[in-house]
């Protein structure tokens, strides 16, 4: 700059003959500004050095004004020799850029480089330098511009971080997508005439990568699969590509079937989305599928193993109920001639003993039937209550009668009773509530000495906030060992063998009391210090709302049945029984107690029967529900459409179900072989008494 000056000043005081020559500076000079503005315009600096030689650089002869704010260097002196230059220069880059320096003799350099500032801030500078020749074309100066690329650095090294962090999360998605059951296909147009898919779902199509799988492909060979939607075909317009692509909007996800060509079917989730261009128009579409194969598989496997499960239990139930009946038909008749001996004052009462005795043994081998039948329900859910206002105190007085009858008071404990004279309403199901005490008793009795006393304790209290009753049996027995104590009221459990081999019974009682007072809301517990000090079951249950809103029930007995209004009036009966030893035993007790009763062994028997006393009609049916030639429920229909009879149902079958069906058909009760003389009176009493 200085020797432009000094030109300009030269050219000034010479005459009009050089005049010319000062006109060129200045246009230089012009020039030379108008090149400066448009370097620094863009963010570069422009210098101009003296030729430099293999020491470095030469001394800089012209500089932009931002050229010292660049480096951070006073201009003065910095290109006078090689070290005083390279000082500024990042020491990691300096062995580069040496390597470059012969070529700046040449005016050949060009290097991206960091500089370090006297205030520590690093800087990316590009210094590219190009040579100025003079007339005989000899390298006399150089001249160069140095660009700040910090910026562009950084946004080099974001660029590539963010390249490395898609192409890291490019690989984790491949390797999702390979791990996955998902196959997509792509629609590069808005018609579908070219859909790729990935390799996953090719090769399941058996196809190479990259195929047109579209239906208009080029040789017309349509889709290599079909997709079923309900087991028909979905229509080309209708598929989940073209949906989307006509709604513009992604859909829902489906099931559907594929179909391929090999006759496979595999099962799959389906969803779809359009895909758009700039203009968001519709450009093609993108379909995911996610197999779902080997869930409705595993599904179709579950279903079949529940189906064959519940056929097995209901063959199960079935062989139950064929056994129960079974085993308890033979009873029927045995327990019909005890019951009818029994009342014979005729005989020794050392054999009215005895056959107290066989009766007892009876009605314990029908409550062990019961008990499996009982298990059986608890187990699969399906014990059924049929819940009213009970008293209480009834059943237990009942419950003792029956348990602690006096014919056993010599080889029976002290009974003592302490019970709160209180109101003891609960709601409940009559009947199981009375099995609950029978099996309590029956177990204390059972497990007592004779010299021994057992405690029945009622009481109210509170628990959790709820009113309850709590019934306590305490007995001095031989009680139950700690380590059984847990598991008493688990099936077939009874402490240890030996209990079973001296006691008897299947160990079911306690197991079916305590999920009979669970299904009340309430709970059995039980306590014991140990063998020999005896032990204590507590059955607590929540009175309820419905208690007091329902009101004082009527008297209880047990099966749940509610007394009806005494009856000496003799009954004209039919009795449909097919079993001969049955049908005469039942006669028997029925004629015993003052009726007079006609036997028929099958339907067809029972309606001529019937026809034929038409005049002299009868008040009661007591039919067999399984007859040789039909069925007890027909029969019952039949006859309560012709003449307008009552029935009691009695069988062998005693679940829920067949109760359920026994009173649909018309029966006013249903009776579960063996019957006794008191149940069989009660339920006479029931089914006449709105005679």
């Amino acid at each position: 700059m200085n020797h432009l000056m000094e030109s300009q000043r030269t050219l000034s005081q010479a005459g009009p003959g050089p005049r010319l020559s000062y006109q060129a500076d200045v246009g230089l000079r012009e020039s030379e500004e108008r090149f400066r503005q448009v370097l620094e315009s863009i963010g570069a600096v422009f210098y101009l050095t003296e030729c430099p030689d293999e020491r470095g650089p030469g001394q800089v002869v012209y500089a932009s004004p931002s050229y010292e704010q660049l480096w951070g260097h006073p201009l003065a002196g910095f290109y006078q020799d090689t070290r005083s230059w390279l000082e500024a220069v990042h020491p990691e880059d300096i062995p580069r850029v040496m390597a470059s320096l012969p070529g700046l003799v040449r005016g050949s350099f060009d290097q991206q480089f960091r500089i370090v500032r006297p205030d520590g801030e690093i800087r990316w500078v590009h210094d590219r330098v190009f040579p100025v020749r003079n007339e005989r074309g000899e390298v006399f100066r150089v001249a160069g511009i140095v660009m700040d690329i910090t910026d562009l650095k950084r946004t080099e090294a974001e660029v590539q971080r963010l390249n490395r962090s898609l192409q890291e999360r490019l690989v984790e998605l491949q390797t999702v997508m390979n791990v996955l059951p998902v196959g997509i296909a792509v629609a590069h147009d808005p018609e579908c005439r070219v859909i790729t898919a990935d390799p996953g779902f090719t090769d399941l199509l058996g196809l190479p990568p990259g195929s047109n799988i579209s239906k208009s492909t080029e040789e017309g060979r349509g889709l290599p699969y079909k997709i079923l939607r309900g087991g028909r075909e979905v229509p080309a317009g209708e598929l989940p590509m073209q949906t989307a692509i006509a709604q513009g909007a992604p859909i829902p996800v489906e099931e559907v079937d594929i179909l391929l060509a090999d006759g496979r079917i595999l099962h799959y989730l389906v969803t779809a989305a359009p895909l758009f261009d700039e203009q968001v128009r519709v450009r093609g579409c993108i379909e995911a599928h996610f197999d779902i194969t080997e869930r409705k598989q595993a599904e179709e496997r579950l279903r079949q193993a529940k189906e064959a499960a519940e056929a097995a239990n209901q063959a199960k139930d079935r062989f139950l109920a064929a056994l129960s009946h079974e085993l308890r038909t033979p009873l029927t008749p045995i327990l019909a001639v005890v019951s009818r001996l029994e009342r014979d004052e005729r005989l020794d009462p050392l054999v009215r003993e005895e056959l107290s005795m066989i009766r007892r043994n009876a009605e314990l081998e029908a409550r062990l039937i019961d008990d499996l039948l009982d298990l059986t329900r608890i187990a699969r859910g399906k014990l059924e209550l049929h819940p009213g206002v009970v008293d209480l105190r009834q059943i237990l007085d009942h419950a003792l009668q029956t348990c602690c009858s006096p014919d056993q008071a010599a080889r029976r404990p002290r009974i003592v009773t302490d019970c709160a004279p209180v109101d003891l309403h609960v709601w409940g199901d009559a009947p199981r509530l009375t099995q609950v005490l029978w099996n309590l008793l029956n177990n204390a009795v059972k497990f007592t000495p004779a010299e021994g006393t057992i405690t029945v304790r009622t009481r109210l209290e509170e628990r959790h906030g709820t009113r309850q009753v709590a019934l306590e049996i305490a007995d001095t027995g031989i009680g139950i060992e700690p380590a059984a104590l847990p598991k008493i009221f688990e099936g077939f459990e009874q402490g240890d063998r030996t209990i079973t081999r001296q006691f008897g019974g299947l160990g079911l009682g306690l197991a079916i009391s305590k999920a009979i007072a669970e299904l009340h809301g309430g709970d059995l517990t039980a306590e014991s210090e140990g063998r020999g000090k005896g032990s204590k079951f507590i059955l607590q249950l929540p009175i309820g709302e419905d208690v007091a809103a329902a009101g004082a029930p009527a008297d209880s007995l047990p099966g749940g049945d509610t007394r009806a209004p005494e009856s000496d009036r003799a009954l004209h009966i039919l009795l449909v029984e097919d079993h001969a030893d049955t049908a005469e035993a039942m006669a028997d007790l029925l004629r015993l107690l003052g009726h007079r009763v006609e036997v028929a062994g099958s339907v067809a028997a029972a309606l001529a029967t019937a026809e034929a006393h038409a005049q002299a009609a009868f008040d009661l049916v007591v039919s067999d529900l399984g007859l040789p030639d039909g069925s007890g429920l027909a029969l019952m229909r039949e006859l309560t459409r012709r003449y307008g009879l009552k029935g009691i149902a009695v069988s062998g079958y005693g679940m829920e179900e067949d109760i359920r069906k026994s009173r649909e058909a018309g029966f006013e009760r249903h009776l579960t072989k063996p019957i006794n003389l008191q149940t069989l009176e009660t339920a006479i009493r029931q089914a006449t008494a709105a005679s």
